[in-house]
């Protein structure tokens, strides 16, 4: 059996402590893209991190405080989590694929199958959102 994380204090952690925020939250250009995709449906879901402009640079995202926020200048920057929330419960699977590129995978077999991959699992779970919105197989409130 592998460890994956690691105790300290009564609290077991992921091995994810030194991942860099941007690692952990949509890219530039699919934070702009759903940006985009979720102001054509006139839709606002807020974000607990936010880059200040559609041109910012990939480490270049800012927190809110403590709780997500909206403002019509910034572009949200989705973590795993809050995509989570956004795509619908049953239907699509998510996991590490255990192949030599280490990529996250995101696969959906009804009504076709489709699978999507990508470095972290914001970003596969954004791709899955776009997909799903641009091909009018969910729908967001």
């Amino acid at each position: 059996m592998k460890r994956v994380g690691t105790e300290s204090r009564g609290i077991i952690t992921s091995g994810l402590d030194n991942m860099k925020l941007e690692e952990q939250v949509t890219s530039v250009a699919l934070s702009n893209k759903l940006r985009k995709l979720l102001d054509d449906i006139n839709v606002q879901k807020p974000s607990l991190f936010y880059r200040d402009w559609t041109g910012a640079k990939e480490d270049e995202v800012m927190m809110w405080g403590n709780e997500p926020d909206w403002c019509e200048d910034n572009i949200p920057c989705y973590t795993a989590s809050e995509l989570g929330e956004m795509l619908p419960s049953s239907g699509i699977e998510y996991h590490k694929t255990i192949d030599i590129t280490g990529k996250w995978s995101c696969g959906q077999s009804y009504p076709s199958m489709i699978i999507i991959k990508d470095d972290n699992e914001a970003n596969v779970r954004a791709r899955m959102l776009i997909y799903l919105l641009e091909n009018k197989l969910s729908h967001l409130k």
